[in-house]
């Protein structure tokens, strides 16, 4: 993704959409071992908050409590050729719709029933 100012848009309604109409990314956190990603569906909350979920037994999840987190969920993406701009020396680029979200998980309280 390229980090220039100008590519990055700060509107939440589109940010919640790309989650909706996606609706899976990536969890990445620093753990002991070095960085660890997680696959995961994903559920924007309309808040400013999304939710995701991991098993128990995810060698991610016993590192998300307490830490910070990024997570990536990644939309369309197209090849976009230098004849489009039509003009002599322009390169090739890629044009891509991608969020990355940073904070500190909050972990969901466990319920326990015992089956009957």
């Amino acid at each position: 993704m390229h980090p220039h100012p100008a590519f990055h848009l700060d509107d939440r309604a589109m940010h919640e959409q790309l989650i909706e109409e996606v609706g899976f990314g990536m969890a990445f956190a620093a753990t002991p071992g070095g960085l660890r990603v997680a696959h995961t569906p994903l559920l924007s909350t309309g808040a400013g908050k999304v939710r995701f979920h991991l098993s128990n037994r995810n060698a991610l999840t016993p590192h998300l409590a307490g830490g910070a987190a990024l997570l990536l969920v990644n939309g369309p993406d197209a090849y976009v050729s230098p004849r489009w701009y039509g003009e002599a020396g322009e390169v090739p680029t890629w044009n891509s719709d991608a969020l990355r979200a940073q904070g500190q998980p909050a972990m969901a309280a466990l319920m326990q029933q015992a089956c009957a």
